[in-house]
């Protein structure tokens, strides 16, 4: 996708070289995004994270791409020259994804990618074939057509369903993450019902661990909710002097989780208290997923 920018910066420094209002604020702009980006101040972040910052530096790249390219359509040739490599960027980026996250990687997003690629052919070659045929023939097509299209979504959604486990487990688009609440998604795949997951978790600045949304379900038939161990049903905070002056019972939550319907209470790293709580009390809270002390998934099992 750099070719563009590049293509563009002929086209800024000819408007520059007119003393074209625009493009000199365009330079100026990209001057400031630099300045900033090699600032002091930014030094830790340009050098902690080197191998994915030039994202910030895509304000510079898009505004050269933006006031550079419409220069060139006063050129001769130039708006044809802008559409070839428009669309050999597109066709270079997208042979960039495919070789980088699909290509030898995941055998599922292959069989995708060639689906897709049957699928257009044959509407293209039923599109051709269709031109010469009678209305009353068109309209049985068309309606077969939209009957194998709901179907073929629908076996598309179970087939994606068969290896949502898997892929979580196993596949990463960009950074690798954790993997430990992998284990609950397993253990509630028994549950045929919709559940009601309250979630707690320990003290903990950057709660980058906590992956949630997949417990919402496959249809999102369940509802994540979270219930607080204080009378005042207030979040647990991060601020170091809180836990001196707070007062969490295990009677106000267990009366808060009855309350909103909870059947199940996802536990998340680090240890909390709601942990203990449930496994001093193991004839209640069932564990269905979990290690130790670090984190678990338990059943509520209320008495009658």
């Amino acid at each position: 996708m750099l070719l563009l920018p590049v293509l563009g910066i002929p086209g800024l420094l000819l408007g520059v070289g007119r003393s074209r209002r625009g493009h000199i604020l365009a330079v100026l702009l990209m001057a400031s995004v630099v300045g900033l980006y090699f600032a002091p101040s930014f030094s830790v972040v340009r050098l902690g994270w080197a191998g994915v910052n030039g994202r910030f530096l895509a304000p510079v790249i898009i505004m050269i791409a933006v006031a550079g390219l419409p220069a060139l359509q006063d050129l001769r040739d130039g708006a044809l020259l802008i559409e070839v490599v428009s669309a050999v960027s597109v066709i270079m980026g997208g042979w960039a994804y495919l070789q980088g996250f699909v290509l030898g990687r995941h055998r599922v997003e292959i069989l995708f990618l060639v689906g897709a690629a049957l699928s257009i052919v044959l509407a293209y070659g039923l599109a051709r074939g269709l031109r010469s045929a009678s209305p009353k023939w068109r309209a049985v097509a068309i309606a077969l057509c939209g009957v194998a299209g709901v179907g073929g979504l629908y076996a598309l959604a179970r087939f994606k369903y068969s290896f949502r486990i898997q892929a979580y487990s196993r596949c990463t688009t960009m950074h690798p993450i954790t993997r430990y609440w992998v284990a609950g998604l397993r253990a509630l795949e028994a549950e045929n019902r919709p559940l009601r997951i309250a979630f707690t978790y320990g003290r903990k600045k950057i709660s980058d661990g906590m992956f949630l949304a997949p417990f919402l379900g496959a249809h999102l038939n369940n509802t994540l909710l979270y219930v607080s161990p204080y009378e005042n049903g207030c979040v647990v905070p991060h601020h170091p002097e809180y836990p001196v002056q707070s007062f969490p019972s295990i009677k106000v939550w267990l009366k808060a989780l009855r309350n909103a319907g909870a059947t199940h209470v996802l536990c998340l790293p680090p240890k909390c208290l709601e942990l203990w709580w449930m496994q001093s009390h193991p004839g209640m809270f069932v564990k269905i997923a979990g290690r130790g002390g670090e984190w678990g998934l338990f059943r509520i099992e209320w008495p009658d």
